[in-house]
């Protein structure tokens, strides 16, 4: 971000609030209409090169077409305005074209695809195996899922298409809030016991933890919340008590520590989910300050992304990130003729009309390839 890298988190983050007050008064104090920018929102605003834009964005079913309104009076059976709205969603991943989506509040794992026009509960979720509080999930190389559920403290598995499977983790003392799968093992962010927990992924019986027994402050799980793991089976935990990221090996040995709290470059008010991407990209949701940090595979602060404020496209409690290149084709297009995708992100926001929210990671066509953010800013890694 050249320039810009010498800013601090705090004059962002304390602009857009400032500005946000300023909305607000004009608002209360008259009728006028507060006009936004039009045009594709990029991040990094100009004259940074783009290599972020919000594409799209949603809060409720109606991202499926509906019938009509005159279909809907001829048959009788729906309102037009009968839609399922999103109240708390967290965790989400993606597959085949399938959006897997937590909803706390609601209690329940929605199914929601644009293409063959599903919103749905997932069918599996009922009876005595019924959800009570899924924060996050994830999916394996067939595509099913893994659903954390921090109130019955256990992990619910499902089939792509929803159908319940089994409960892994039964009689385990854990707090499940996050969850990442290889071939071989889950494994389970416990925010009671500040560990990882490794269970076999298809008993679900317990073999070990990481975490416990940290030889130094520097690689010590302080209320864990999010998890991702990479190619080479690394882990990737953040963690809100220390403001950290640590990545570990399956081992629970640090490979590499970035972030604590505070309000630089580099620095986290409250990080939460977290994704790798192909590229080696690491995808950070700070909830605090409202916005997505990236970071090299080395741990360099390249840029952020989202960010309070008015415009669509800003985030608004963000909870997690899920970096893919499927169903990539679908959401072409929402991007600019000259901006070409490299693959997507999607973000879940807590609150506010978008609650979950769609960018494409790219560059402009014809543009020397390179980094995001590429400037000399604060680099925090330790």
């Amino acid at each position: 971000m050249r320039s810009r890298n010498d800013q601090t988190l705090r004059s962002l983050i304390g602009k857009a609030a400032l500005a946000g007050i300023a909305v607000c008064s004009l608002m209360a104090c008259s009728a006028t209409k507060v006009e936004l920018p039009r045009g594709p929102f990029y991040f990094p605003p100009p004259p940074d090169a783009p290599r972020i834009q919000f594409l799209t964005g949603f809060g409720d079913s109606s991202i499926v077409e509906q019938p009509s309104t005159f279909a809907l009076f001829l048959a009788g059976t729906q309102r037009p305005d009968d839609v399922t709205k999103l109240i708390k969603p967290y965790g989400i991943a993606v597959s085949k074209g399938n959006i897997y989506l937590c909803d706390t509040i609601a209690r329940t794992v929605y199914l929601i695809n644009p293409i063959t026009k599903r919103f749905e509960s997932i069918r599996g979720n009922a009876g005595s195996v019924r959800l009570k509080k899924p924060v996050n999930l994830t999916l394996d190389e067939t595509g099913k899922l893994y659903v954390a559920d921090a109130e019955r403290g256990e992990v619910l598995t499902y089939s792509p298409d929803g159908d319940y499977l089994a409960t892994l983790g039964r009689g385990v003392d854990m707090k499940p809030v996050a969850v990442a799968v290889d071939l071989e093992n889950l494994y389970v962010v416990d925010i009671k016991h500040n560990v990882v927990k490794i269970l076999d992924r298809t008993t679900g019986e317990y073999e070990r933890e990481i975490g416990a027994n940290s030889r130094s402050e520097v690689d010590t799980l302080s209320l864990p919340v999010g998890i991702a793991i990479d190619k080479e089976r690394s882990l990737y935990v953040t963690n809100v008590g220390s403001g950290k990221m640590l990545k570990l090996d399956i081992d629970g040995h640090p490979l590499l520590t970035l972030g604590g709290i505070g309000d630089g470059y580099g620095e986290f008010a409250r990080p939460k989910g977290i994704a790798v991407a192909d590229d080696g990209i690491i995808y950070i949701v700070d909830a605090g300050f409202q916005l997505v940090q990236m970071y090299s595979p080395e741990g360099k602060l390249l840029m952020h992304f989202g960010a309070p404020g008015e415009r669509r496209g800003s985030l608004n409690l963000p909870a997690a990130v899920f970096v893919t290149k499927d169903n990539i084709d679908y959401y072409r297009r929402y991007a600019d003729p000259t901006f070409a995708l490299e693959y997507l992100i999607f973000v879940v926001n807590q609150q506010g009309d978008d609650k979950v929210a769609v960018y494409g990671f790219g560059q402009r066509k014809g543009a020397a390839t390179g980094a995001p953010g590429t400037g000399s800013g604060n680099d925090k890694t330790r």
